[in-house]
């Protein structure tokens, strides 16, 4: 056999051997048998609005809020919806919403905390604030976004917006218990909106399960959001607030934020403290 024949032989055997393997990665792949609940957690995952419907209406009894993985079918889309948010992908973000939506509208649809998670889905979207880039149309299809699962959840008739997840809160490592001191370490857009729809969170601005816990104040002390502290001072947060959680020195929330090795922070407390700052509420 010459080298030309050799070398066409081989090729002709190497083609086969690849399309034999894709041929049986797809039988593979099209006879895998998907349960409901993981039809909806790639569809959301995938913002696939129209899919998501129709399985919800097709299939109106399996369990929609928990599944095998980490996250929930809402936050899967969530995190789609931040994604093309920052690349200003704002048909996707379109559908992200829609998803959502779809999802939260449906009877089965529990905004409590789930199994083996550590945030509920609104508390969830409000963390996902700080990884949005800085530009004011991207602020603004966030914003759309939480006002329209608000407005879901206003509807359902068990919703408490000051609901807490308890025993899984740990404020000190970016787990906070409530929607709004999930606004208060991270949020900024998030922070105003929910101050603006719920007075109660200003009326009751230091409400926390015990004195070894954090304020909203001492946790956007904590994670350095001079954004929510101007503000929370603003709105009348007791900056003198017992905290028994660990050992700081001086004035608790001065020390907490001293302790995490915010700078700015600390200036901006000792300077209201000293009434060297005025600060300023939400516009």
């Amino acid at each position: 056999m010459n080298r030309k024949s050799f070398i066409l032989l081989v090729y002709s055997f190497l083609i086969s051997s690849l399309y034999a393997q894709v041929k049986t990665s797809n039988i593979n792949w099209n006879n895998q048998e998907y349960t409901s609940i993981q039809k909806l957690e790639i569809f959301a995952k995938a913002c696939n609005a129209a899919q998501i419907k129709k399985l919800l209406q097709s299939d109106p009894n399996f369990e929609i809020n928990f599944g095998q993985i980490t996250l929930t079918p809402v936050q899967l889309a969530i995190d789609a919806f931040i994604k093309a948010n920052n690349k200003g992908e704002i048909w996707k973000c379109d559908e992200c919403i829609n998803s959502v939506v779809n999802i939260m509208k449906d009877k089965r649809y529990d905004f409590r905390l789930q199994r083996l998670r550590t945030a509920t889905d609104l508390i969830y979207a409000i963390k996902r604030e700080k990884d949005l880039q800085k530009a004011p149309e991207i602020t603004q299809r966030f914003e759309f976004l939480l006002y329209e699962k608000l407005k879901i959840l206003d509807n359902k008739p068990d919703f408490d917006i000051q609901y807490s997840i308890g025993s899984y809160v740990d404020a000190l490592n970016g787990n906070p218990g409530t929607a709004f001191e999930a606004s208060s370490a991270f949020g900024t857009a998030s922070f105003c909106l929910l101050t603006k729809k719920y007075p109660i969170l200003l009326k009751e601005i230091d409400k926390r399960s015990g004195d070894n816990k954090f304020t909203p104040l001492m946790l956007a002390a904590r994670f350095n959001n001079l954004y929510t502290a101007e503000r929370l001072l603003f709105y009348g947060a007791d900056y003198l607030k017992k905290f028994t959680g660990y050992q700081v020195n001086g004035i608790p929330v001065i020390g907490i934020s001293n302790r995490a090795g915010n700078t700015a922070m600390t200036k901006l407390l000792i300077d209201y403290k000293d009434g060297k700052h005025n600060a300023t509420g939400c516009k």
